[in-house]
């Protein structure tokens, strides 16, 4: 199972860990000893986490990545007892998204408290003017354009979606929509807020 996470931005996982030989939760919490979290970015050598792993409750347990460890495409955590084996070996799967070093630099999936947003292009007056179709957009969250969450095309109606024609869903914020097709002219970006 492969778990998705914002790249670059520090965060938590959990994960289970079952008692050696055993089918059962960890029943005694697990003392984190060196070594027995190891990280590897995008298929690169494991190293040691910058962090332990802390017991959550009912063999439920949680590991903070930091900043610099959310850095890459793919990430690989292996959690393996490297004393006496008193659980078995575990590994957790992370997908990045949301830059272009990520391993999805979009995504359209709905998340709790993301707001489905309907952005048109229109010719000449964003509400009078034509809906334009097949328009290029993509959606920043800096004026710069540099980190790109988004991209589609507007459709006949001049609705933007993704390929799978779903509109972009975002946190409540400000974002910048950049706009391009042949023939047209655009003011890019478009400063947009949703809340």
């Amino acid at each position: 199972m492969i778990i998705w996470r914002k790249y670059g931005t520090g965060t938590t996982i959990l994960f289970p860990l079952v008692d050696a030989g055993t089918s059962s939760f960890e029943n005694t919490p697990a003392t984190h000893a060196s070594g027995d979290t190891q990280i590897s970015k995008d298929e690169g050598n494991f190293a040691n986490t910058s962090n332990a792993f802390a017991h959550e409750g009912n063999g439920i347990y949680s590991l903070v990545l930091t900043v610099a460890e959310m850095q890459a495409a793919r990430i690989s955590i292996t959690i393996i007892d490297q004393g006496t084996k008193a659980w078995e070996d575990q590994c957790v799967l992370l997908e990045t998204y949301g830059n272009t070093s990520a391993q999805h630099t979009s995504i359209n999936v709905p998340i709790a408290g993301a707001l489905e947003i309907t952005y048109t292009v229109k010719e000449n007056d964003e509400d009078t003017g034509d809906p334009i179709d097949g328009v290029e957009v993509w959606i920043t969250t800096d004026s710069g354009g540099s980190n790109v969450i988004w991209s589609g095309t507007t459709d006949t109606n001049g609705v933007v979606r993704e390929s799978g024609d779903s509109k972009p869903y975002l946190d409540a914020g400000t974002y910048y929509f950049w706009r391009k097709k042949a023939g047209y002219v655009f003011i890019n970006p478009d400063e947009e807020t949703f809340s």
